[in-house]
């Protein structure tokens, strides 16, 4: 609307007047539920220009005549409305918590061997001992492999302080602040399409809950510092990356089946002379083999009650008579 408004005012002063507490919610810490691009453009238009103002209105609004238990508190807190539809979990925190019991680092590892696409995840603790790895799939994404590391290390950590930390901000997003969109949603994009990883967004959104107070934490990612946060997310990633190239596809291997040995020599029947000799076959070669128009047919005694006659049909030669 500012943005409209500038191209008839021509930069003039310009005053905004709004219920909703603009500057509070544009303050909130970012990292919740905008990204740090967009609130520095929300920022630098609508807070550090000069001539805009934010005013109350001064009409009554109906909705405060409506009756109240409570007179003396506040009839909408924009920043408490913004805390509770983009949290899952009211005590849900993105910073370390004090006393936790645990601390777990979660990573995903993802890349390609050979055209495949090979993947794993992982959970380790600050010394680096692995709690859960696991090779996923081939063809998982990096993404799903966050997802479920960071859903494993939550179920692993039912009933107690844990605090985990990720260097996904997908992972870290989906918890703090769009699965409650996604739940509100029902689990649907703005356009109407399925969800893209639904039942891990569904798995981890479960696995939030169960701690008994819980802390996902955003890290840098490959970092080269020695800080313990950038030394226990290195140790995720390798482990992570070590399982999934230490997996191998399972393939089956059958064995070809081996075809009756045939004998030296042919040993014809007197059903299979009389037969040749109906269809006008040439005289046998030095191997003693009857030749059949341009192909070659062996016919051996080994299992005369298992022959049948069979027409095939030769891309070369046309239709083939042989006997199997």
């Amino acid at each position: 609307m500012v943005k409209d408004a500038d191209k008839l005012t021509f930069g003039q002063h310009l005053k905004v007047v709004t219920p909703h507490a603009i500057e509070g919610v544009l303050k909130y810490p970012p990292g919740r539920w905008i990204t740090n691009a967009r609130l520095t453009h929300y920022q630098g238009l609508l807070l550090d220009a000069p001539r805009i103002i934010f005013a109350e209105p001064t009409a009554l609004n109906p909705a405060t005549l409506l009756p109240t238990p409570d007179l003396r508190a506040p009839l909408h807190d924009c920043q408490e409305i913004m805390a509770e539809v983009t949290q899952v979990r009211p005590d849900l925190q993105d910073t370390a918590l004090p006393n936790s019991k645990l601390v777990w680092y979660t990573d995903g590892s993802s890349f390609v061997i050979d055209g495949v696409r090979r993947t794993g995840a992982a959970v380790v603790d600050q010394g680096g001992n692995i709690i859960w790895n696991a090779s996923l799939s081939p063809g998982t994404s990096a993404q799903k492999a966050e997802l479920i590391a960071l859903a494993e290390a939550l179920e692993r950590a039912e009933g107690r302080r844990v605090t985990v930390y990720t260097d996904s901000r997908y992972a870290f997003g989906t918890v703090h602040v769009h699965g409650a969109i996604y739940r509100e949603r029902g689990f649907v994009t703005a356009e109407g399409k399925t969800l893209r990883n639904l039942p891990e967004v569904r798995r981890l959104l479960l696995a939030v809950q169960m701690p008994r107070a819980v802390a996902v934490v955003h890290i840098p990612g490959h970092q080269s510092a020695q800080t313990p946060e950038a030394e226990g997310n290195r140790r995720a990633h390798e482990a992570a990356k070590a399982v999934a190239v230490a997996s191998s596809a399972l393939a089956l291997t059958l064995p070809t089946p081996e075809l009756p040995r045939l004998p030296p020599r042919p040993n014809y029947t007197p059903e299979d002379l009389r037969w040749i000799q109906n269809h006008h076959c040439p005289e046998s070669d030095q191997q003693g083999l009857t030749a059949l128009g341009l192909r070659s047919i062996t016919l051996t005694c080994a299992e005369p009650a298992s022959w049948r006659r069979r027409k095939l049909r030769s891309g070369s030669y046309g239709d083939t008579l042989i006997t199997l």
